[in-house]
C-alpha cells in the first residue's frame, strides 16, 4: 500500500511556517529541473542557497508547497532559458514514477500540478475579471464577482476485477501490443466511486461485477487526477470489449500475466501485485 511516512514527511500548506529552512523544487515548461548527475532521489530535486541563487534571475512565479521534513518548500516556475543552465537538466514528471517513493512523487507531482494550474487560471470564468492569488490557501480570487477557484483534480477508479485465480487486464487502443493493465476511468458527476467502477467494467469489458472493495489511492498528475484502487468480484467470465477505449481484454493466470504490466510503484501495479500475493498466500497455505 502507500508510504505510510507519507504525512509525517510532507504537510500541504500554503503558508510558510520556518523562514529560515526553506528548499524549492524549479519546474520549467512543466518538467522538473534537477542537478545533472545527481540521481533520482528526493534530495536531488530539493534546490538550496547556491542552486537558487543561480536560478533566481529566471523566476517568474513562486507559491509554498508545504513544509518538506520541517521545512518550508516552495515551486519555483522559471523562465524556459533556465533549461540550458551548466550543471542542470530537467526530468518529466512521468520519467520519476518509478524511481522515487511515494511521497517523494506527491511532493513533485504537486509542484507541477500547481504550477499548472495557476497558469491557466489567469481570468475568471465568471466575468472575465483578472484573478489574484490568495496568501492564506491556493486558490485564485476574483475581486470583482469575489469567486474562488482551487486546483482542480479529477477524481478516478481503476479497478481489478477477479475470478477465482484469474484477473482481468486490458489494452487500450493506443497501446503497443502486449501492454496490459487494470481498468479505469474517470468518475461521471452525481456518481459514487463504486457506481463508477460497476458503470466502467461494464461498459468497456461487458462484465457485471460484484463485492467492490476500495485499495487505496494515489495522485496521478496527468495532469490532474486522483486515481481511487479498488477490487471486485467478475458475476460472469464472458468478454464483450466496447472497441473504442478497449482493443482488447482477457483473463490471466495469476502465474501466467503478460509480460508488461504496470510496476508496482503505481495504481495499477499495486492492485495486481495484491492480487498475485494473495493467490500466492492461498496456495502456500493448502
Amino acid at each position: 500500500m502507500l508510504d505510510k511516512k507519507t504525512n509525517l514527511e510532507f504537510h500541504a500548506n500554503a503558508k510558510p511556517i520556518n523562514q529560515f529552512k526553506t528548499v524549492v523544487i524549479a519546474v520549467v515548461d512543466g518538467k522538473v529541473l534537477t542537478r545533472v548527475g545527481d540521481g533520482a532521489s528526493v534530495e536531488n530535486f530539493l534546490m538550496g542557497n547556491k542552486q537558487c541563487d543561480q536560478l533566481g534571475s529566471h523566476l517568474r512565479e513562486r507559491m509554498t508547497l508545504g513544509q518538506w521534513r520541517g521545512q518550508n518548500c516552495e515551486v519555483w516556475d522559471l523562465e524556459s532559458e533556465a533549461k540550458v543552465l551548466q550543471g542542470f537538466e530537467l526530468v518529466e514528471l512521468r520519467g520519476l514514477l518509478i524511481s522515487l517513493s511515494d511521497t517523494a512523487f506527491s511532493l513533485v507531482s504537486r509542484a507541477v500540478q500547481l504550477i499548472e494550474w495557476h497558469r491557466t487560471h489567469q481570468f475568471c470564468s465568471r466575468c472575465a475579471a483578472p484573478l489574484s492569488q490568495r496568501i492564506s490557501e491556493h486558490a485564485m480570487h476574483c475581486a470583482d464577482c469575489n469567486a474562488d477557484y482551487y486546483p482542480r483534480i479529477s477524481p478516478c477508479i481503476i479497478v481489478i476485477v477477479t475470478h477465482q485465480d484469474k484477473c482481468l487486464l486490458a489494452r487500450q487502443a493506443k497501446w503497443p501490443e502486449g501492454r496490459y493493465s487494470a481498468i479505469a476511468g474517470f468518475i461521471e458527476a452525481g456518481e459514487s466511486a463504486e457506481q463508477a467502477v460497476y458503470r466502467e467494467v461494464y461498459e468497456e469489458v461487458g462484465i457485471e461485477v460484484k463485492d467492490i472493495s476500495y485499495f487505496g489511492s494515489q495522485s496521478w498528475p496527468f495532469p490532474g487526477q486522483l486515481m481511487l484502487g479498488f477490487r471486485a468480484e467478475a458475476k460472469s467470465t464472458d468478454i464483450n470489449v466496447d472497441g473504442v477505449e478497449i482493443s482488447e481484454a482477457r483473463w490471466w493466470n495469476y502465474q501466467e500475466l503478460p509480460e508488461f504490466v504496470p510496476p508496482p510503484t503505481i495504481m495499477s501495479g499495486r492492485l495486481i501485485r495484491s492480487f498475485i500475493d494473495e493467490m500466492s498466500g492461498e496456495v502456500s497455505q493448502q
